[in-house]
């Protein structure tokens, strides 16, 4: 079964409740897109509204649809990708939560990732992704 990248169909909220987190994943792996969209699925505060393999797919999504949160592997940017999502997540004010290999600090240039909200270590727990996503 071939698996691709897609958007999903947006929900209306329930009545008197806030309407649900819309999150984004750019994820090159699609065994770990497909574990974190279901964690994020079963979630009654949380709407997946896209996940991609690759940069170009979230960005293209990013420009033309809303999303609150996107959750982004490091291994998708390149530098070049940095500033161009520095700034869509400005202009959208959509928050940016890094998946990273090693902690940011031991970058040589870690300040070209000052456009995350946050920064995920590879390895990170569902609770960990939840928090960070409500944060």
């Amino acid at each position: 079964m071939a698996y691709s990248s897609h958007t999903f169909a947006s929900h209306d909220p329930p009545p008197d409740s806030r309407p649900p987190i819309r999150v984004l994943l750019a994820i090159p792996s699609r065994l770990e897109r497909l574990g974190w969209s279901i964690v994020v699925r079963n979630q009654n505060d949380l709407q997946l509204v896209g996940d991609f393999g690759s940069f170009a797919g979230a960005l293209a999504f990013l420009r033309r649809n809303r999303a609150d949160v996107a959750l982004i592997d490091e291994a998708l940017l390149a530098p070049k990708h940095c500033e161009r999502l520095r700034e869509e997540a400005a202009r959208l004010g959509c928050r940016i939560l890094l998946v990273a290999k090693h902690p940011l600090n031991e970058e040589p240039d870690y300040s070209r990732y000052s456009f995350a909200s946050a920064c995920l270590l590879k390895g990170f727990s569902a609770s960990d992704l939840l928090g960070a996503i409500r944060g």
